[in-house]
């Protein structure tokens, strides 16, 4: 019985061409890509020193990690209980409740996260703080790259804003069952409350309109 050797050798083969006008079809797409793109004009902003630290300013008050929060709380107070309340697949009654944990959650949440994480962030910033005269000022400091932090302002920064969310992070896992889960409840029942007697006062009116046109 004959077996045919087998051939060591390996002929390596690049990717095929492409066939047809792929490739002058690409070529036509990235001129189109190209030409939208210097359609748009160049521009070069000119700002005043003033408005550069106006700019500064609002960046870093923006970045601040209390009015982080409270802007997130905002924005979930104007969209979600709305997408609660309009989910159709449940009734209206457990709609409404939805709605209302949701509001109560929001709020609690928003108003606690503030508090925490504004907290953290002052009291980071005042035990980074290397002008500071208190014996607390350099509490939080580390002592082996302190000459990189003092040289570099960004990189202070940077650590300042990562300890402190590590803080509001640590304090918030205490926060959330001790404070958050509570009041949450108590707002929620509040509001399921405020709901009901709305839907009663309704009724009754509803009632007495109908038991008008029946005496009228």
């Amino acid at each position: 019985m004959y077996i045919q050797p087998i051939s060591n050798s390996i002929n390596m083969q690049g990717a095929p061409k492409p066939k047809g006008n792929s490739g002058a079809l690409k070529k036509i797409t990235d001129r189109i890509k190209q030409k939208v793109i210097d359609m748009v004009p160049e521009r070069t902003v000119a700002n005043s020193a003033k408005d550069v630290i106006k700019w500064t300013n609002w960046n870093r008050d923006l970045s601040h990690p209390a009015t982080n929060r409270l802007i997130m709380g905002a924005t979930a107070i104007i969209t979600q209980p709305v997408i609660d309340y309009n989910n159709h697949k449940v009734d209206k009654e457990t709609r409404e409740v939805s709605r209302n944990r949701t509001i109560a959650k929001i709020v609690v949440g928003a108003l606690v996260g503030i508090m925490v994480r504004g907290s953290a962030f002052e009291l980071v910033s005042k035990m980074t703080n290397i002008k500071g005269t208190s014996r607390f000022s350099r509490a939080l400091l580390p002592k082996k790259h302190l000459r990189e932090l003092i040289k570099d302002s960004k990189l202070m920064d940077n650590y300042r804003n990562a300890l402190a969310t590590l803080t509001a992070i640590l304090a918030m896992c205490v926060t959330n069952f001790v404070i958050d889960a509570p009041l949450t409840v108590h707002l929620t029942n509040h509001l399921n409350k405020r709901t009901n007697l709305k839907k009663q006062e309704k009724q009754n009116l509803q009632q007495e309109k109908e038991r008008l046109v029946l005496n009228g």
